[in-house]
């Protein structure tokens, strides 16, 4: 990605929806999914990253990636996060 515009955009769309998703972006036949984990601040402090091959992770992305936001958001409870202001969905 070398557009700052589409950058930015990708960046605001991931921010709303709480996570992302890649289909063979940063390599060909690989899925990736990343959901941030916060602490009792807000201020994000690692991610869960699931990552597979296409074939076989494409037919349950959708699962997988509530999976994956369901972790993200059990260990970001842990870490004393209670979500923002306004229904964050982390």
């Amino acid at each position: 990605m070398t557009d700052r515009r589409a950058l930015r955009r990708i960046v605001a769309e991931t921010r709303a929806a709480g996570f992302a998703n890649t289909l063979g972006d940063a390599t060909e036949g690989v899925v990736g999914n990343a959901a941030p984990v916060f602490d009792a601040a807000g201020a994000v402090i690692s991610a869960l990253v699931l990552a597979g091959p296409l074939a076989r992770v494409q037919p349950r992305l959708s699962r997988f990636s509530r999976q994956l936001r369901e972790a993200a958001r059990d260990l970001s409870r842990t870490q004393g996060y209670r979500g923002r202001q306004g229904g964050s969905k982390a």
